[in-house]
């Protein structure tokens, strides 16, 4: 965690960890996650974050606000759902690459053909 133009107290550190371990629930999904949180002119109070993720690329949420608590805030339900989204769409990925790769397979050889002497003409 960092911050740009500002200096991060203990308590905004305190407060943006206790509300970033809701996104652990990812915890399979994100691996790393990089937070910059900004001051602009005074007013603007934006908060950045970068989770980087096992499969896919990393996953990025911007939040703006007149209030730093309420910008982490906001970023904390941006990041959810697009961690949510980014899980799902993984999830359908591995599903039609395990259908792909099940139908790519040649069939055993005499698979559809009866054996001699089952339930075929008898001569």
């Amino acid at each position: 965690m960092t911050g740009r133009h500002t200096k991060v107290s203990e308590s905004m550190k305190s407060y943006a960890v206790e509300k970033f371990s809701r996104l652990e629930r990812h915890n399979d999904l994100a691996t790393r996650a990089e937070v910059v949180l900004n001051i602009e002119n005074d007013q603007r109070h934006i908060a950045e974050m970068i989770a980087h993720t096992k499969v896919g690329g990393p996953v990025v949420g911007k939040a703006e606000h007149t209030d730093m608590y309420a910008a982490i805030d906001l970023l904390v339900e941006k990041m959810d759902h697009q961690l949510t989204k980014h899980k799902e769409k993984v999830k359908v990925e591995r599903k039609h690459a395990s259908i792909r790769a099940a139908g790519a397979r040649p069939e055993t050889p005499g698979a559809g053909e009866a054996a001699p002497g089952e339930g075929g003409a008898e001569r």
